[in-house]
């Protein structure tokens, strides 16, 4: 790849990089480079103004989303203003949206077959959520959730697993699907309300039980396969 491309991956435009790179901000190996139109290999270290600059084809993030925040761009309170300015010029979507009151894993990518694995209905990838309940969960909710409930308008949910806790109030709940305020509506549907939601694991990957709410990691290779596993 070319040099002043790379850099474009600090958000730079592709003027911007090659200014800086005639300037002498930029080096690979720590070696100053002054032609933008170098070539840059996969081990190369790149560095603007001595910060690394990632110029991975693609990235993988995973955010311990906060209440409060849309999964929506352009908005001011937008969960993508609050990811690393590292991302700021790549073209980011999240992997399954989650309700502006809704906490936890979020999974945001800019590769494209990645976020259509994750979203697309004909996968069936599980995702488990925590829930605080008005009521305790009964033995008929759990039923009703295995059987596949009919939902407000009509729809039928596909079934689903309620594990409880030792609070009565508490539970897990794990879908395949994604449907509009699907488990808030399925709640409703057996006469509770959920007063709390949170999404604890995608597939088979878990949010990490010490990450901030608000901050965001970067998924390793492992670790999306792990996704689908």
């Amino acid at each position: 790849m070319r040099l002043d491309k790379f850099i474009t991956y600090a958000g730079l435009s592709r003027s911007e990089a090659a200014a800086a790179i005639k300037a002498g901000r930029v080096a690979i190996d720590s070696i100053i480079a002054k032609n933008p139109a170098e070539k840059v290999s996969n081990s190369a270290l790149v560095m603007l103004d001595g910060a690394v600059v990632d110029g991975s084809e693609f990235v993988y993030l995973l955010m311990n989303k906060p209440a409060g925040y849309v999964c929506e761009a352009n908005r001011p309170d937008s969960v993508f203003t609050l990811l690393p300015k590292i991302y700021a010029k790549r073209k980011l979507s999240v992997c399954g949206r989650l309700d502006k009151d809704t906490e936890g894993m979020l999974l945001i990518s800019d590769d494209g077959d990645f976020v259509h694995r994750i979203i697309s209905p004909a996968k069936h990838l599980p995702k488990v959520y925590f829930v605080r309940l008005q009521y305790a969960v009964t033995e008929s909710d759990i039923r009703g959730f295995e059987s596949g409930l009919e939902i407000d308008g009509g729809d039928i949910c596909r079934p689903a697993k309620i594990q409880t806790t030792v609070v009565p109030e508490e539970a897990f709940v794990t879908i395949s699907e994604g449907m509009y305020h699907q488990i808030k509506r399925m709640f409703l549907a057996v006469k509770n309300e959920v007063l709390y939601l949170s999404r604890v694991r995608t597939g088979s990957l878990s949010l990490p039980a010490d990450l901030p709410r608000g901050e965001t990691i970067r998924l390793t290779p492992e670790e999306t396969a792990r996704i689908f596993h």
